[in-house]
């Protein structure tokens, strides 16, 4: 009857997904459908993925120093479809990958082909749409651990184009740099030209070693970058930067991401008073944080363990973005000098990553009151 249908679609409307109000409510448009579809297409698909993979694990092994950071390989790798996808501000990406000799680039095109063709053919997520976060001018909630991407490297974008607009000296800062490419975008290179503006990038010596060696190969200018070694979890990061020509006084962009993950809540939080004794009052901090581990698959922390690349800090808070918001704010302020600006979290579940709501977020913050002065 007429008023059975009426019922039937108010139920579908309930259940269904913002994205997914317009859109017809057929079986095949469903989730689990979706799934379906996905896993017999990753069957039919294993003789293109299962060589792929077992190429990038025997490069891993036999082509890269041991000791450099996985999870820094996976962050280039979205910053690498970040310019796939038509950024120029991350063509350094590609060069550093594929001329670098970072990764076998055949093969990498050959999985992200594939991926794409899952996608479209199942209609599940599985490649980041950058431009749909990048074209927004106010940032959306995204879905999925993997779209906590998107949100970095926003933040991190937006934070530095911003030093860049008051045509002035500064210090971009990278804790943690790994293979991240801000300090080569074209915009940061002509600035370091015309403004001197100075890059530091921290992180072990084994990355930067092997990162050092993939700029000289691709042919990327990195005089105005300066390397400093440092185990942030063990040295004083602010001793090495001032030893490497850092100035207290200037005002300073401070990159902080994907980094807090893999120390304790402590080291976390002595870190950010760092902040306020080596940053320069209005210095901008970038940094991302997970949020109540307690809730992610034990597989996946399990996961991480194996790799050696642990997860430590936590901060718990219910699974909403008032309580969220109130956590890493009170933590943030425990260091009496800083002042968070405006924040961001990955509140929905993803359908693949298996993530629990609020797990990610993201801050950027600004130094109020500097404690150090000469």
């Amino acid at each position: 009857s007429e008023d059975e249908n009426s019922t039937l679609e108010a139920s579908e409307d309930e259940n269904s997904t913002p994205e997914a109000h317009h859109t017809d409510h057929a079986l095949g448009d469903t989730p689990r459908f979706n799934l379906f579809k996905l896993c017999v297409l990753l069957f039919a698909t294993l003789p293109v993925l299962v060589p792929s993979y077992a190429m990038f694990a025997y490069h891993r092994k036999f082509n890269l120093p041991e000791g450099v950071s996985l999870t820094a390989l996976r962050v280039l790798l979205m910053r690498v479809i970040y310019a796939l996808k038509g950024n120029p501000d991350n063509e350094a990406a590609i060069r550093l990958a594929r001329d670098g000799g970072l990764m076998p680039w055949n093969t990498y095109k050959a999985i992200l082909a594939t991926f794409e063709f899952l996608q479209k053919t199942s209609g599940v997520s599985l490649v980041p749409d950058f431009h749909k976060i990048s074209e927004c001018q106010e940032h959306e909630h995204t879905r999925g651990a993997m779209e906590l991407m998107n949100l970095r490297i926003q933040y991190t974008d937006d934070a530095i184009k911003d030093a860049i607009k008051a045509k002035t000296r500064f210090q971009l800062v990278i804790l943690g740099a790994g293979f991240d490419v801000q300090s080569y975008q074209p915009q940061v290179i002509q600035s370091a030209k015309i403004y001197g503006v100075r890059c530091f990038e921290v992180d072990k010596k084994v990355t930067q070693d092997c990162k050092i060696a993939a700029l000289d190969k691709a042919g990327l200018d990195h005089q105005h970058v300066t390397f400093v070694p440092c185990d942030l979890g063990k040295e004083d990061w602010g001793e090495k930067l001032v030893e490497h020509g850092y100035d207290k006084n200037l005002n300073t962009v401070l990159i902080w991401e994907g980094v807090t993950y893999y120390i304790t809540n402590d080291v976390v939080e002595l870190c950010l008073k760092e902040f306020v004794k080596n940053l320069a009052k209005g210095s901008v901090i970038v940094f991302d944080f997970p949020l109540n581990l307690d809730k992610v698959p034990k597989s996946h922390l399990k996961g991480l363990e194996m790799i050696g690349e642990p997860w430590l800090f936590n901060l718990k808070a219910e699974s909403n973005r008032e309580s969220c918001e109130k956590a890493i704010t009170s933590f943030v302020e425990k260091a009496k000098g800083l002042v968070v600006d405006r924040m961001d979290f990955v509140d929905k579940e993803s359908e693949l990553e298996g993530y629990p709501p609020y797990t990610f977020g993201i801050t950027q913050v600004h130094v109020e009151r500097a404690e150090y002065f000469y």
